[in-house]
């Protein structure tokens, strides 16, 4: 039984005084681990006030050196960081990150044993093409061949027309999305497909999380603005009964 995860992406957003207030709430939850997403300078004060499950939002391909403003997985280690999102299409679609320095990313969180989400999803473009599944496949075969994915690997599948947009997918096509993940990932390994979670994210918002969570195949959420706002993403949660 894959157990569901809520994961917070704050992006560029929140302050201390934001951090205080989640701590203070301690959300909780029997069925789904909740995972907080947060820019680099929060982490430490989200980890000394008892919030558990933090994530980097990004990270250094490189271990160390001359590289200024960018941020280690040593250093993400060190602040208390578990897990660190890496390939959101932000990412890709701003800084030009393809698969081959994704997959450096990857190695560099490995080495600190800093658990991976892994964000993949089509653009408006290519989704009115009908060419996601091929999509998909150009962003997981490189990790798949370079035997990065394991059962303990998160993807999170996020329809880039989706995102910040306000526009949703379906239930229906995310879990038919989802469905197509685990099956490229079972080429490699059915068990690993079997186990791994793969999350929904774009535009999750209250009002449509119940429906998405019924899906078989959708194992959480990763959420960007409702995450922000400590009632909805409360309700977010709920949403995994």
């Amino acid at each position: 039984m894959r157990k569901s995860i809520v994961a917070a992406n704050w992006k560029m957003n929140g302050n201390s005084q934001l951090v205080a207030d989640f701590a203070q709430t301690q959300l909780q939850s029997n069925v789904a681990e909740i995972i907080y997403g947060l820019p680099a300078i929060l982490i430490s004060q989200a980890k000394s006030l008892g919030l558990k499950n933090i994530a980097g939002e990004d990270v250094s391909a490189n271990k160390n050196g001359a590289f200024t403003g960018e941020i280690s997985a040593v250093m993400l280690k060190e602040q208390g960081a578990e897990f660190c999102i890496i390939g959101h299409s932000e990412r890709r679609q701003y800084h030009g990150e393809n698969e081959k320095l994704l997959a450096e990313k990857w190695a560099r969180l490995n080495e600190e044993n800093i658990a991976v989400i892994y964000c993949i999803g089509e653009t408006e473009a290519e989704y009115d093409a009908g060419i996601t599944k091929s999509v998909l496949e150009r962003q997981l075969n490189p990790m798949l061949a370079a035997g990065l994915i394991d059962e303990n690997t998160v993807i999170a599948y996020e329809p880039v027309w989706a995102i910040g947009t306000g526009k949703a997918a379906t239930a229906e096509y995310a879990e038919k999305t989802h469905q197509e993940i685990r099956e490229i990932i079972s080429r490699q390994s059915a068990d690993v497909a079997s186990k791994i979670r793969i999350l929904y994210g774009g535009s999750v918002k209250a009002n449509n999380a119940e429906e998405l969570a019924n899906m078989e195949n959708i194992d959480g959420f990763l959420v960007g603005g409702a995450s922000l706002k400590i009632n909805e993403f409360k309700q977010i949660i709920e949403a995994f009964k």
